[in-house]
């Protein structure tokens, strides 16, 4: 891609006129030499910038392809060029939407690595040199996306042509999401109770049943049975019904944009959407409270959450990001959803829709009883 400076192609226009009304009126060896050059100076310099792209060898590296959220990460950014022509004001593009690289430039001699114009960093090679700058890297956004260099422009001598590269590889990165109480007062059930009239998962008080043993250390004395335990001539204790309690499903209706289609909002959406359903599954994993979750790692996969080990294992797994292998597999989620909620009326499904972000639909709770 190749862009023009306006006010520098007009005065090499301008340029371009005065030369050649000096060759046509006077004529002469100077006059011609001046027309000449200033004709080849436009297909010179894009041949000079096509053999810069040649070339020019780009390197990139993170200790890690996996990284947490806003966590700083050591970066390093190589350069070589191979050629026997100098590589002249290369400038540097950083991607600067979803993450902030800073480069170290001190210690560069002033002609070598520099500020240019808009604030790129800029850089000049001599043949056959290498050179490496460091930095730090910090990802605003959970989910995966590409850092680091985007691509490098190369510059006329004069400012009237500029080309770009894409970096030849582009690094990408998995961005973990941060577990924090983003989730709490949104799964706190018994804070819901007044509004949604929805019960917490929690053990229904034990009914007494008819089954009777002996009393045994630690029994409470409102289960014993006082007259059967006078008619037996010892205390009898009746054994509660087994303890009924509601099962928590969480179901992430992940996003299906191509990827193509993935900008600024998508990332925005995708990093709220990983952060609530990790900071959920904490939630619980905390208490010690069972959380199964339903959701799509190419096609659909389900996860216990009752622990901190479990925890981890959905932790790891859900960061490296949701996706379906095929449109099919999102509708089956939320066939999957519906049935669960035909089931069982001691059941409730939270649904947290990523497309729906931010909105009133992005968090539902059902429940049959």
């Amino acid at each position: 891609m190749i862009r023009m400076n306006r006010p520098r192609t007009i005065a090499y226009l301008l340029l371009l006129a005065a030369a050649i009304v000096w060759a046509s009126f006077q004529g002469g060896v100077l006059p011609y030499m001046c027309l000449f050059s200033v004709l080849c100076y436009p297909l010179i310099t894009i041949i000079y910038m096509l053999l810069s792209f040649l070339i020019l060898e780009i390197y990139q590296e993170l200790p890690e392809h996996r990284v947490l959220k806003l966590e700083e990460q050591p970066y390093r950014l190589s350069f070589q060029n191979a050629g026997f022509l100098r590589i002249n004001d290369m400038d540097l593009e950083l991607e600067a939407e979803r993450s902030e690289t800073a480069l170290s430039i001190e210690g560069f001699e002033s002609d070598q690595v520099f500020h240019g114009e808009n604030g790129r960093v800029r850089v000049r090679l001599l043949p056959g040199e290498r050179l490496d700058i460091t930095g730090t890297c910090v990802c605003r956004f959970a989910g995966a996306y590409d850092i680091g260099l985007t691509g490098v422009f190369f510059r006329d001598p004069f400012g009237i042509f500029e080309m770009r590269r894409n970096a030849p590889s582009a690094f990408r990165v998995t961005v973990m999401p941060r577990v924090t109480d983003l989730a709490a007062e949104a799964v706190d059930f018994e804070n819901l109770r007044n509004s949604s009239r929805l019960k917490s998962r929690r053990q229904y008080e034990p009914i007494p049943s008819n089954i009777i043993r002996p009393y045994q250390a630690g029994d409470t004395l409102n289960r014993i049975h006082w007259k059967v335990s006078a008619a037996a001539g010892e205390l009898l204790v009746r054994v509660p019904e087994e303890l009924d309690t509601r099962e928590l499903y969480l179901v992430m209706e992940a996003d299906n944009a191509p990827r193509e289609k993935r900008d600024m909002g998508y990332t925005i959406r995708r990093d709220f959407f990983l952060e609530f359903a990790v900071s959920a599954a904490w939630y619980f994993a905390e208490k010690g409270e069972e959380l199964r979750i339903l959701y799509p790692r190419g096609s659909m996969k389900t996860a216990l959450v009752a622990s901190s080990e479990s925890f981890l294992e959905f932790y790891e797994d859900v960061s490296k990001g949701p996706f379906y292998n095929k449109d099919e597999v999102q509708q089956e989620m939320l066939r999957a959803a519906e049935r669960l909620m035909e089931q069982d009326e001691n059941r409730v499904v939270i649904t947290i829709t990523e497309a729906a972000y931010p909105g009133e639909d992005f968090f539902r709770v059902r429940s049959r009883s």
